[in-house]
């Protein structure tokens, strides 16, 4: 929710895996690297065309259902890192994946956008931003995510080496249609830590935030004392007393809950 707090909190195991992921694009690069062959370079332009393309068309032969061309668009050394920290092969991707045709799961992927790519010789690695939707117990959850994927060209076809998923928290999120005049009795300074303190007030029918050392925010609501920013991870809860009285927040973010006493 708030980036110094965040930072703190999830220093831990979001962080955790969030380096490892990218700690294992890099070895895989760095292996090709060194096996390369050094083929005439690519233009920028002609990479991203070629590897959006191995994108869209292995995610065409999911959409189809069809786990005999999917497959070959893996490397067999291939390994994933999931946005919920999980590790997994070719093996295990592909087992996955039955086995959700089995249960008649099926996630769709938005077109790849604010592309990134980058290549040397036979070795690429592409960047992108995506919106997932998936199905789950009759509704739909959708996430977006930061994708970074490395290939390696054989016979002329782009293979993927790895993949790492990184969720962006409450990109979409629509804040909830609630009466801005609470929002008075949250203003005020709140106490985490000695000599640090978070200021929260109103602009008009908007909440803010700001933390020590760090710029504004603009919180968002989920409830009328449950609130929230974008592409920011954490929720923060409002706590009142017996008597209705705002005392304190609550930030619970990765594993961590961060509180907040309110002093003025």
């Amino acid at each position: 929710m708030v980036r110094r707090a965040a930072s703190r909190a999830q220093s831990g195991k979001e962080m955790v895996m969030v380096r490892i992921a990218y700690l294992l694009l890099w070895l895989s690069l760095s292996v090709s690297l060194v096996a390369q062959v050094s083929p005439a370079p690519l233009s920028n332009a002609s990479l991203q065309a070629q590897l959006k393309g191995a994108v869209l068309a292995r995610w065409d032969a999911l959409e189809k259902g069809d786990l005999q061309a999917y497959a070959v668009f893996f490397e067999d050394g291939f390994l994933m890192v999931t946005g919920d920290g999980r590790v997994l092969t070719k093996a295990t991707l592909i087992n996955l994946v039955r086995h959700n045709q089995q249960i008649g799961q099926k996630e769709h992927n938005s077109e790849p956008g604010e592309i990134r790519v980058w290549g040397a010789g036979d070795t690429a690695m592409l960047n992108y931003k995506i919106t997932n939707t998936a199905p789950l117990a009759g509704q739909q959850i959708v996430t977006e995510e930061r994708v970074l994927e490395s290939f390696v060209l054989r016979n002329k076809k782009w293979l993927l080496v790895s993949r790492a998923e990184v969720p962006v928290p409450n990109a979409s999120r629509q804040p909830a249609p609630v009466n801005a005049a609470a929002f008075r009795d949250y203003v005020g300074q709140y106490e985490t830590a000695p000599n640090s303190v978070v200021r929260v007030w109103r602009e008009g029918d908007r909440l803010y935030e700001q933390w020590p050392g760090e710029q504004k925010a603009l919180d968002f609501p989920l409830t009328d004392s449950v609130f929230y920013q974008h592409e920011q991870p954490g929720l923060r809860n409002f706590v009142r007393d017996e008597t209705g009285a705002v005392i304190g927040f609550q930030l619970w973010i990765g594993d961590s809950t961060i509180t907040g006493r309110k002093v003025r």
